[in-house]
């Protein structure tokens, strides 16, 4: 079985310069959108970890008022519960310093993101301008002749068989 192929037209100047311009309007705009789309799912990814972060800040506050004495010096009662307490310190602050860096990473992407949004939006108008300059360069330089030539010969057809 043989698969298809698209032969992009080089048969005139014109009709491959607006088809061009139709892939440089569209090409840019998708990818963009998509760069964009992902950056916002890391966005909402980031946004739910920072939820789920102060969650457990004021879980740790709350645990943290318990081991304090009236003074406010912290006081371990054993050492399970001090190595369970420092264990769970320095994990929040693994977790912490996680999202510091992927915050950072996500700031990186969002200004990457909006120089994707200005590229693809000038390579789209640059497209655009290639497509209308090919269409009607196309239309009126060839297919209207070639119409009128269509339309003369139907007509000396026409007037051989009456």
């Amino acid at each position: 079985m043989q698969i298809p192929s698209f032969k992009f037209p080089t048969d005139n100047l014109y009709k491959f310069v607006s088809l061009m311009g139709v892939v440089f309007f569209i090409l840019p705009l998708a990818l963009s959108f998509y760069y964009v789309l992902w950056t916002l799912d890391s966005y909402y990814e980031i946004a739910g970890e920072v939820n789920t972060l102060d969650a457990r800040v004021n879980f740790f506050e709350t645990d943290l008022d318990r081991y304090k004495n009236e003074n406010g010096i912290l006081v371990f009662t054993n050492d399970e519960d001090q190595k369970k307490f420092l264990d769970e310190y320095r994990t929040f602050l693994f977790d912490l310093a996680y999202i510091d860096v992927e915050s950072n990473q996500l700031e990186d992407r969002l200004s990457l993101a909006k120089f994707f949004v200005f590229l693809s939006a000038s390579v789209s108008l640059v497209g655009c301008l290639f497509m209308l300059w090919g269409f009607i360069n196309w239309y009126h330089r060839l297919q209207r002749p070639q119409d009128r030539m269509l339309l003369l010969k139907i007509k000396q057809i026409e007037r051989e068989n009456v």
